[in-house]
């Protein structure tokens, strides 16, 4: 491992894009297992998503130390970073940085953007997907015994309220 942080939080942003590529990759496969009604292999996908996500969040933890650390040595002030995303904290100590470096770290953070928003698009296009199977279940449920419609559930699969079908057991006795 370097001594220079500079070159640390490099190597931390090289290896997160591999860790988000690996994750649209996966993505992208958990697409057609859906499609597939592959729950064995939809399991199996989610338990490596878990790890690869775990990882992630470890890079994260560590780039904002090495953020730090890179700001301090480059005398640079750090902003706020709650409302910006962890490759745009990258802008404060690039604009310090020696010419090749900055560019080094402009052209592996824009490779992070990327992946990542094609990796937020592969996860909306799941989200779709299931969500339309859970309506079209729903649907079916409900057509086949009564109970609650369609519109009891939210987006996110709450209840947003509560409408029973007026049929009930005691009509039938």
């Amino acid at each position: 491992m370097p001594d220079n942080p500079l070159e640390r939080l490099l190597i931390n942003l090289q290896t997160a894009r591999k860790v988000y590529e690996r994750l649209l990759e996966l993505a992208e496969k958990k697409r057609l297992h859906i499609i597939q009604n592959d729950l064995a292999a939809l399991r199996r996908d989610i338990e490596t998503e878990q790890r690869l996500a775990g990882a992630g969040a470890s890079l994260n933890t560590e780039r904002d130390a090495l953020h730090r650390e890179c700001c301090a040595a480059l005398r640079v002030k750090a902003r706020a970073q709650a409302a910006r995303g962890a490759a745009a904290q990258l802008e404060d100590p690039c604009a310090a940085m020696p010419g090749e470096m900055a560019q080094r770290f402009s052209v592996e953070r824009a490779a992070l953007c990327r992946t990542l928003e094609q990796l937020l698009r592969a996860n909306r296009a799941n989200a779709f997907l299931v969500n339309n199977s859970l309506d079209l279940m729903q649907g079916l449920l409900n057509a086949l015994f009564g109970g609650e419609k369609i519109c009891a559930y939210g987006p996110r699969g709450s209840r947003a309220r509560t409408e029973y079908s007026v049929r009930s057991l005691d009509t039938q006795a």
